[in-house]
C-alpha cells in the first residue's frame, strides 16, 4: 500500500512564489512539477510520481502556497489501462479550520484515516467505488480536474505513466 505524507497548517511560506505563475511549469526528473498556478492566487505543484507498483502510479497534486492554505489532491493512474482518477483531499474535523477558503489533505482520505489505500492490484473502477461509498469527491477525466480547479494550468498527467512505464498504453496517452 502506498501512502503519502503531508505536513500539517505550519505558517504560510515567504517565497515569492505568486510570480511563478508566470513562468511555464517546471517539470523534475522524479515527475513533480512546480509553476503550474494560474494567476496571482493561483499556486500549484505536485510532488514525486510514486511508482505503486504492477503498472500504476500515484502523485500528490496541490493548489496553494506551501504550508499555508492547500486543496490537496490525489492523482492514480492505472497505466497498463490508461485510465486515471483523482480525488479531492478532506479535512478530517471539518469544524477545525482556519478563516478564508478551505483546507484538504490527502492524508485524510488515506489509512489510517481513511479508505483509498493504493495497491498494486488497486483499479479505478474498484477505487470509485469505494470513494463513492465514502462521499470522498473524484473526477475520472482529468479536463474535469482541471475544469473544476481553475486556477491550475493544464499539464499532462500521463507524465506520471512515462516515468516508471514508459512502454504502456498510458504513457502513450
Amino acid at each position: 500500500m502506498v501512502g503519502f505524507a503531508t505536513s500539517g497548517l505550519a505558517s504560510c511560506e515567504g517565497r515569492a512564489s505568486y510570480v511563478s505563475w508566470a513562468q511555464p511549469v517546471a517539470f523534475a526528473d522524479d515527475g513533480s512539477f512546480e509553476n503550474a498556478g494560474r494567476g496571482r492566487w493561483g499556486y500549484a505543484f505536485g510532488g514525486r510520481v510514486v511508482d505503486v507498483g504492477n503498472g500504476r502510479v500515484a502523485q500528490r497534486i496541490t493548489i496553494g502556497p506551501r504550508f499555508c492554505t492547500q486543496l490537496q489532491s490525489l492523482f492514480f493512474m492505472d497505466c497498463t489501462r490508461n485510465e486515471s482518477i483523482v480525488f479531492e483531499g478532506r479535512l478530517r474535523d471539518p469544524d477545525v479550520g482556519i478563516a478564508g477558503p478551505p483546507l484538504s489533505f490527502i492524508r485524510d482520505i488515506q489509512p489510517p484515516h481513511g479508505p483509498i489505500a493504493l495497491t498494486r492490484s488497486s483499479t479505478v473502477e474498484s477505487l470509485s467505488d469505494i470513494a463513492t461509498e465514502n462521499d470522498i469527491e473524484f473526477v475520472t477525466d482529468a479536463k474535469d480536474f482541471f475544469e473544476e480547479n481553475r486556477l491550475m494550468k493544464r499539464i499532462d498527467l500521463r507524465r506520471a505513466c512515462r516515468i516508471f512505464y514508459p512502454d504502456t498504453a498510458g504513457a502513450a496517452g
